[in-house]
């Protein structure tokens, strides 16, 4: 059984929020996948306790795809409706713990397919370990 958390936080109570996820992490038995919508860019303090125990999966991979998609982000290259430009912005992650995955692959969607968010769309391929 693989244990898949798929979020979307809110804005507010960012703190609060990942304090209730990493309970429920915490208290999981076997392997985890934590997915989704952070809204927040890497190196916000508030992603710390989740980089602690998982794995940021786009910053397993020294390739050149990885890098793309981290410089890139999943906000990047894109036009709000608002006619704001975003570059550079990721704020979607995959995080997988070390004990049970190895990440072999990641990427983003082609920019074709930016009409269907306003987010581009973040793969990860991972192998399980046991």
């Amino acid at each position: 059984m693989i244990n898949i958390f798929n979020l979307h936080y809110a804005l507010e109570n960012y703190y609060g929020q990942v304090k209730a996820t990493m309970g429920f992490v915490n208290e999981t038995n076997g392997p985890i996948v934590l997915l989704g919508d952070l809204n927040r860019l890497p190196y916000h303090p508030e992603l710390k306790q989740i980089k602690e125990e998982l794995i940021d999966s786009c910053d397993a991979l020294e390739t050149i795809a990885a890098k793309k998609a981290c410089r890139t982000g999943t906000l990047g290259g894109i036009r709000l409706p608002q006619g704001i430009w975003v570059n550079g912005k990721r704020i979607d992650y995959i995080f997988v713990d070390s004990n049970n995955f190895h990440v072999v692959d990641i990427g983003l969607t082609p920019s074709e397919y930016f009409y269907v968010s306003d987010h581009r769309a973040y793969w990860a391929k991972i192998r399980i370990l046991n």
